[in-house]
């Protein structure tokens, strides 16, 4: 339940790789999408990443309600990548249908919102594991996210593993961040507030 997850859920803060000293908080990288559309986490498995852009989710889709917002695990959608990379994204309706059938598997009422959402700019995607699966598949969703950022405004979220983060960065131009880890108080809080959710 993410509504459940999101009472135990420890603000996390974010750190520029290449100079750590540079924190940002959920506001600060939600005010910098809104101008890049793009954000790029780095850090190594069970940091975190998941866990991070699970609860974005949640708070996207209650402080952008108008907005489309959609946590995307790849490790689950197989199927769409070998769709996707046989298919050329030359325009906005390849990949607005891409997405809605093919990724999304939305149907009826859903699949008209989400259609007219991606057209008018009003969708975030927060991409998560396009790393954990093969090199292919990364190299996949670099290209799907060049060709959103071309021919939309819409919002993209990825994480990544440090080893992978510099492909994702110099191909989409962006330095990437790295979740900045627990202290000592902020686990004894997670501590309390899982005891008290069980």
């Amino acid at each position: 339940n993410v509504t459940e997850r999101s009472k135990i859920y420890i603000e996390r803060h974010f750190e520029h790789e290449k100079t750590p000293s540079n924190h940002k908080t959920f506001n600060q990288v939600v005010d910098e999408v809104s101008k890049v559309k793009l954000f790029i986490l780095s850090s190594m498995a069970g940091e975190g990443k998941s866990t991070t852009f699970r609860n974005f989710a949640f708070k996207l889709k209650t402080e952008f309600p108008q907005k489309w917002v959609e946590f995307v695990d790849l490790k689950k959608n197989l199927e769409a990548f070998k769709i996707g990379n046989n298919t050329n994204f030359r325009t906005l309706n390849d990949l607005k249908y891409f997405m809605a059938y093919d990724l999304l598997n939305l149907t009826g009422f859903d699949h008209g919102v989400f259609l007219d959402r991606f057209q008018n700019n009003e969708t975030v995607f927060l991409w998560d594991g396009a790393d954990e699966i093969s090199p292919l598949y990364k190299e996949f969703m670099i290209s799907l996210m060049l060709n959103v950022t071309k021919v939309t405004q819409n919002w993209q979220f990825i994480s990544t593993r440090p080893q992978y983060s510099d492909d994702f960065s110099s191909n989409l131009k962006l330095d990437a961040y790295k979740l900045v880890p627990l202290n000592k108080v902020e686990r004894d809080e997670f501590l309390v507030k899982s005891a008290i959710a069980n």
